[in-house]
């Protein structure tokens, strides 16, 4: 009886050793497998001032999977190891609003229009201070850090319009519409949303003691008047005299932007802004102008 209970206990210690050795876990079982990794991004801003905020948004394919706001000096981002986009754009903006965020390709920076309870009114207002990276695909390694460098682009470029009145000492004001300007642009690659060139920028500026006047306009692009879609861009102008008298013009640029456009690579520059001098003179009651030539940053072509 003795050996059959010594026979019993042997076996089932046998047994809680074999569980015990069978359920012990390897190293790999005892640490969990590493499915993330750390993507940092360091955003190049070259000669362009940096901004406090970003806002960052990373997409699986074209979707959003993630919205955030970060620092302009550098940020990291843990996620699934997998292909990844992104788009970062600065918060302190005026003039422009981001839509269609959910997907990389149809992300927006979208002028705002000066009256949104019109679909009809194409005016707008300035679009000041915007700025854009974006980066197409960019690849997470579980348990690994990447670093990508992107340079920050500016969305909005500067048209600064000179007057000079020559017979302006009864004048003191200048009202006008930049027209043939870009409503919005892509975030992805910073190019023109559709081919509506009815959209202008209103602008207000009094005439100095001088009989000069500078209008200054932010705006997210120009349309090319030699791009063959026969766009115009008119500068309509009305000078006003002391007594409330006005005087209208249409100023015709197509031939000024073209040599612009030529001499900068199809572009309207970012990094300076782009001058443009007008003659105005009252003549008979009626309003004549003269652009100046293009030299060195100044305006090209007669009207």
């Amino acid at each position: 009886m003795r050996k059959i209970n010594r026979c019993i206990i042997g076996g089932l210690l046998l047994s809680i050793i074999c569980m015990a050795s069978c359920s012990k876990k390897t190293p790999l079982q005892d640490e969990p497998e590493e499915t993330k990794g750390l993507l940092y991004v360091h955003p190049q801003w070259v000669d362009f001032e940096w901004n406090h905020t970003l806002y960052t948004h990373l997409y699986t394919t074209k979707s959003a999977l993630l919205d955030l706001e970060t620092a302009s000096t550098g940020y990291a981002i843990t996620a699934e190891s997998g292909v990844y986009s992104l788009i970062s754009h600065n918060t302190n903006i005026s003039g422009v609003q981001f839509t269609d965020l959910d997907n990389f390709y149809q992300a927006k920076a979208t002028a705002i229009r000066i009256d949104q309870t019109r679909t009809d009114d194409k005016a707008l207002y300035p679009s000041g201070n915007a700025y854009r990276l974006a980066v197409e695909e960019v690849t997470v390694k579980a348990g690994e850090e990447n670093h990508i460098y992107p340079h920050v682009y500016p969305l909005t470029r500067t048209f600064v319009i000179r007057f000079v009145v020559t017979n302006g000492d009864t004048f003191n004001r200048i009202k006008g519409a930049l027209e043939g300007v870009y409503f919005a642009v892509y975030l992805a690659t910073g190019l023109p949303v559709g081919e509506e060139t009815d959209w202008h920028i209103p602008f207000e500026t009094a005439i100095n003691d001088d009989n000069t006047a500078t209008a200054t306009i932010h705006l997210l692009g120009l349309y090319d008047p030699a791009n063959g879609l026969n766009y115009e861009n008119i500068l309509p102008v009305v000078l006003e005299d002391d007594d409330g008298d006005t005087y209208p013009t249409e100023i015709d640029l197509s031939e000024v932007l073209t040599d612009i456009l030529d001499d900068n690579g199809g572009q309207i520059p970012i990094d300076i802004p782009v001058e443009i001098e007008v003659a105005l003179e009252q003549i008979n009651g009626s309003l004549v102008a003269v652009v100046k030539p293009w030299d060195e940053g100044k305006g090209g072509g007669e009207v």
